[in-house]
């Protein structure tokens, strides 16, 4: 890829800023997720067989 234009029109700033923030979010849930799973009562799907 060549260097990033100096002047980014606002909607491109916005679209980067964005995507640089989901990967960083994504980043972050995969990183947490690895470290520490959710207790079962923060599950919000049951199981099969463990309906009440």
């Amino acid at each position: 890829m060549s260097d990033p234009k100096p002047l980014l029109s606002e909607k491109q700033r916005r679209k980067q800023a964005l995507q640089k923030a989901l990967r960083e979010n994504l980043r972050r849930r995969k990183t947490a997720a690895v470290a520490s799973p959710a207790p079962d009562h923060e599950n919000t799907t049951a199981p099969d067989g463990e309906t009440s």
